[in-house]
């Protein structure tokens, strides 16, 4: 949980006017000696490496020539909507594609776009988090029941003014794991882009998915990811998925993507040091697949885990997808706990307390038909264990209770 809250504490990077106005390739330079620095340790120095470094020199070629043209030349600042790169970053797990975006690339792109003139996105909470952004749900107003055909996406004049203020001023955007996109969200988000930034670009809303007018004609686009990670639900709404019998929608948001004029893919893993685990890795990314050698392979075997295998450790939390499995997770926890005390457990189902009036029938029936109802979404109220129950006074026999921190400090009331 720690590791989780430090990725929404982002950092600054502090750049001099002087510095800024020698351009881009300064910054890069005073950038990638910051990162080394930072990430280095007293018995092993960090070094970007000549993947990365090529991948830099990308960046700093294209806002180079804004940099160039830029209207004021007492100030670094770029014009933010004069399309300058639209740029495809592919590569496996621990290439090192975030930790050059958030040391390197993005840092690069404020100094020239301000601070909250790079729009840090992804299509979901977890990656947002990693490059200290946003969703995409969130940041343009969508929610599970929002529809992405286009006419349903246009904004009224309290939406529109209230995107305007993150979308109008921005000149870059990296969005994050463009694997789980939806193609359609691809569409309604570079629609919107254009909603948001028309009056003040004096844009045409009729060519918005085209290369040169895609997401209100931000400067810099970029897609990260890796094409072979999880797809969205259901996979044949990515970006990448076939076009075959697809929405209009689907297509155009597509062809955003696709129309990227660049593409640059990391190859060398930074992160794993384990040459066989290395092997593999690149066996399963060769195109076509590749067959692995014997040792390969039972190395892979020696990672199985199975029922003869220790139990998990006690203390630790269980989580899943399915709430069938995380109820069943809680009961064998519990009776694991009371076995290793060598004491009694008692059950007792917690009974959702309303907040308002009861609905005209006796509480006891009430209270019955609460019970019946064990999902989240409907009682709006979290499952627990009923702690002081009136006339049940056996059940307090030397009682412990641990209580935990609540993420959500309005759910402990």
């Amino acid at each position: 949980m720690l590791h989780n809250l430090q990725q929404d504490d982002k950092t600054c990077e502090w750049i001099h006017l002087d510095d800024a106005l020698q351009g881009p390739a300064h910054v890069a330079k005073l950038l990638i000696k910051r990162c080394q620095q930072k990430r280095s340790k007293p018995n092993r120095s960090y070094k970007l490496n000549a993947e990365q470094l090529e991948c830099v020199a990308l960046y700093v070629s294209h806002l180079e020539k804004g940099f160039a043209k830029r209207p004021d030349p007492s100030q670094p600042w770029v014009h933010p909507a004069e399309v300058l790169m639209t740029i495809i970053l592919d590569g496996g797990g621990g290439c090192g594609k975030t930790t050059l975006a958030t040391d390197v690339t993005l840092p690069l792109q404020e100094t020239f776009f301000g601070v909250h003139g790079v729009l840090r996105r992804a299509p979901s909470n977890k990656p947002a988090r990693l490059i200290g952004g946003r969703t995409m749900h969130s940041s343009y107003g969508f929610t599970p029941d929002s529809s992405m055909r286009t006419h349903n996406l246009a904004l009224n004049a309290q939406s529109r003014q209230k995107l305007a203020m993150t979308q109008a001023e921005a000149g870059a955007m990296h969005l994050d794991e463009y694997s789980q996109l939806l193609a359609e969200l691809n569409n309604a988000a570079a629609l919107r882009t254009t909603y948001a930034r028309e009056a003040k670009f004096k844009l045409d809303r009729n060519v918005y998915h085209k290369p040169q007018e895609r997401y209100g004609r931000l400067a810099m686009l970029t897609y990260g990811g890796d094409h072979l990670q999880l797809p969205p639900v259901p996979a044949s709404a990515s970006v990448l998925a076939s076009l075959d019998n697809r929405s209009d929608e689907h297509k155009v948001g597509a062809r955003i993507f696709r129309n990227a004029e660049l593409v640059f893919r990391f190859e060398k893993a930074m992160r794993f040091q384990d040459q066989t685990q290395i092997e593999i890795l690149d066996c399963m990314r060769t195109p076509g697949g590749k067959r692995l050698t014997r040792a390969q392979w039972r190395a892979l075997e020696d990672t199985e885990l199975s029922v003869e295998k220790p139990d998990v450790p006690p203390g630790w939390y269980h989580t899943c997808y399915c709430w069938s499995i995380t109820s069943m997770a809680s009961f064998l926890v519990a009776r694991q706990s009371a076995d290793r005390a060598n004491q009694t457990l008692f059950y007792v189902q917690a009974v959702d307390e309303p907040l308002g009036s009861a609905p005209n029938s006796s509480t006891e029936d009430f209270y019955k038909a609460l019970l019946q109802i064990p999902n989240v979404s409907q009682t709006k109220k979290l499952p627990g264990v009923v702690l002081s129950p009136p006339r049940v006074d056996w059940l307090f026999v030397e009682p412990r209770v641990v209580l935990t921190e609540s993420q959500n400090h309005s759910l402990a009331s």
